[in-house]
């Protein structure tokens, strides 16, 4: 096993050691977006179930970038995942619709943050 199979399982290992932390997702990837005047936006998706830790921005980083205090963090493990999460997609967790403003992996390709804006 090479150094980024071993950093990708620590990475799946860490994340279903937080327990209760972790919570379902579900996933919506945007696959097509159209306007009709009757409907306007009509939007379509390809849905996927998984988890994830959510997290909140700490002072410093809402203080550093664009951020609103509402906003949160989601880590997944990227092992986990069929898709590969973009802007503008849609997560539900907790009861809660979020939409994704950005997403960034590590450079071992393991763990995907999320920042997410609730949208309802």
């Amino acid at each position: 096993m090479g150094l980024l199979e071993t950093i990708q399982d620590a990475t799946v290992t860490a994340l279903a050691a937080v327990g209760n932390l972790a919570q379902p997702v579900t996933y919506r990837s945007l696959i097509d977006s159209t306007v009709t005047p009757a409907t306007g936006v009509v939007k379509s998706f390809n849905t996927y179930q998984t988890t994830g830790v959510p997290i909140d921005f700490t002072a410093q980083e809402l203080e550093d970038n664009e951020y609103e205090r509402t906003d949160q963090k989601l880590l997944m493990a990227a092992r986990d995942l069929t898709f590969t999460p973009k802007k503008s997609d849609e997560v539900s967790v907790g009861g809660d619709l979020w939409r994704v403003l950005e997403t960034t992996i590590d450079p071992a390709n393991a763990l995907w943050t999320l920042v997410l804006r609730r949208i309802a």
